[in-house]
């Protein structure tokens, strides 16, 4: 209901209001939340802001900071067509055909999503 909700903000849990900050940004929120509606009616206005952001999202794309977290903080290597099989060595004899089944399998994948 809006009483739990309205509680949750000015008393909160455990007696901590607010525990995110979230009436901390709101007025500045809306401040932003009404200034996207009047752009938003001008649509060369918004059109234009659209293709900025969208331009300038780049750095921000989730491929990016993967890789990052994947080289930086887990130390791991990027999966090439080269590389992808190398996990396979070491295996004993029994496990050879299964691996050679899922080599041709990835492989067959691995085609697919170059083309």
């Amino acid at each position: 209901s809006f009483a739990n909700i309205a509680n949750y903000f000015v008393a909160g849990n455990y007696s901590v209001a607010d525990p995110y900050m979230c009436l901390a940004d709101f007025e500045s929120y809306f401040r932003t939340y009404n200034m996207a509606v009047a752009d938003y009616q001008k649509r060369d206005l918004w059109t234009s802001k659209a293709i900025i952001n969208i331009a300038g999202a780049g750095h921000f794309a989730s491929d990016r900071s993967i890789n990052e977290y994947a080289a930086h903080i887990w130390h791991l290597k990027n999966v090439t067509e080269s590389n992808i099989f190398t996990f396979t060595r070491g295996n004993s004899v029994n496990d050879l055909g299964r691996i050679a089944k899922i080599k041709k399998e990835w492989a067959l994948l691995w085609r697919v999503f170059q083309d």
